[in-house]
C-alpha cells in the first residue's frame, strides 16, 4: 500500500482495498481489488473472569483486602475490593506494553442489586485507586465512571456493616478498542456483573488444633492460651491458616497488623485512628501473674 491506513472505518461496511501489480518500470500490469471487513476483539476478551472469584457465573464473591484507600473524612478504613482482581490480566490487557491502551470505565449506582428503589441508599461507589497518593481517596458515588485497571468499589462512609454480604451491580461505562472504536451499547450490557464483599477472615473458622469442642485452660497446671491450642483458617474449603496472637517469629520488627510492632522485646501500638482504638499503657506481665 502507498498510503496511511484509514482510521475512520466503519464496522456495518464493507471496504475494498485494490491491489496493484507493476513492472520493474513502474507500469502497472494487473489489478485485483480484495473485499474485507473491520472487525475487533470481543469486548468479553478483556473481561476474562477469575474462576475464584465468579465460579462460572457473573455474581462474583470478593474478599476484601486493606490498602491506604480511604473515603474521605470518614472514620475507619472503607470495606474495598479492587476489581482488577476480579479479571485475569485486566490492566496488562487494556495497556500492552508499547501498544495504543483501550479504553474501559466501570459504573455502579452504589444501590444493592442495584435497585434504585431500596431503602439503604446509595451505600457504595467506584474511586480510582492513587497508589502513589498520601491523601484519602474521594468516593465517587453514582454513575461516574472510572478507568477499569484503577476502580475500586468502596463503601460510602460510615455504611460498612450495611455493605458486607450485598450485591452491587457494576455495568461497563465506556468502552473503546485502542481508544478509538467505540463498543456497542450490546455489548457493553453483555458484561454487566455483581461483586458481594465478604472478609476472609469473618467467613472463616477458628477451632481447637486438636481437633476437640472446647479449649481447656487450667490454672492449677499453669496453661497458657497460646497460639498452639487454636487453628484459626480463611473461608476457602483449604483454608490459609493465620495467627491468632504474636509469636516469636513475629518478633524484633516485623509486624502482625500495621499498628502493632515488637521491636528488641517492645511492643509498641500505633493506631491509625484514636477514635476507634486508643492506648492509654502497655504493661509486661510475668507468667502466673493477675492470672494471665
Amino acid at each position: 500500500m502507498n498510503q496511511e491506513w484509514p482510521t475512520n472505518l466503519a464496522f456495518d461496511k464493507e471496504y475494498y482495498v485494490l491491489v496493484s501489480f507493476k513492472d520493474s518500470k513502474g507500469d502497472v500490469l494487473s489489478t485485483a481489488k480484495l473485499p474485507f471487513t473491520v472487525g475487533i476483539p470481543a469486548l468479553s476478551t478483556f473481561l476474562v473472569k477469575q474462576q475464584g472469584v465468579f465460579n462460572g457465573t457473573n455474581d462474583g464473591t470478593a474478599y476484601i483486602f486493606s490498602q491506604a484507600y480511604n473515603v474521605k473524612d470518614n472514620d475507619v478504613i472503607a470495606m474495598q475490593y479492587d476489581l482488577t482482581y476480579g479479571f485475569v490480566k485486566l490492566a496488562e490487557k487494556l495497556q500492552p506494553k508499547d501498544a495504543t491502551a483501550t479504553t474501559l470505565k466501570f459504573k455502579t449506582n452504589g444501590y444493592i442489586n442495584g435497585d434504585d428503589k431500596n431503602a439503604e441508599g446509595q451505600i457504595a461507589g467506584i474511586a480510582e485507586m492513587k497508589i502513589t497518593s498520601t491523601t484519602p481517596v474521594e468516593l465517587t458515588p453514582g454513575y461516574t465512571a472510572i478507568d477499569a485497571s484503577k476502580a475500586i468499589l468502596m463503601a460510602q462512609k460510615g455504611k460498612n456493616g450495611k455493605v458486607y454480604g450485598q450485591k452491587f451491580v457494576i455495568e461497563v461505562a465506556e468502552a473503546k478498542y485502542v481508544g478509538k472504536y467505540a463498543y456497542s451499547n450490546d455489548d457493553k450490557k453483555a458484561q454487566k456483573f455483581t461483586i458481594t464483599m465478604k472478609s476472609p477472615i469473618k467467613e472463616g473458622s477458628i477451632s481447637a488444633a486438636d481437633g476437640s469442642k472446647t479449649i481447656s485452660i487450667d490454672a492449677t497446671d499453669q496453661q497458657k492460651i497460646v497460639e498452639s491450642k487454636f487453628l484459626a483458617k480463611t473461608y476457602s474449603t483449604a483454608g490459609t491458616k493465620y495467627q491468632l496472637f504474636p509469636s516469636d517469629a513475629t518478633k524484633n520488627g516485623s509486624s502482625i497488623y500495621s499498628w502493632i510492632k515488637y521491636t528488641d522485646g517492645k511492643i509498641t501500638i500505633t493506631p491509625k485512628d484514636d477514635k476507634v482504638l486508643k492506648v492509654k499503657e502497655i504493661q509486661n506481665t510475668t507468667e502466673g501473674k493477675g492470672g494471665f
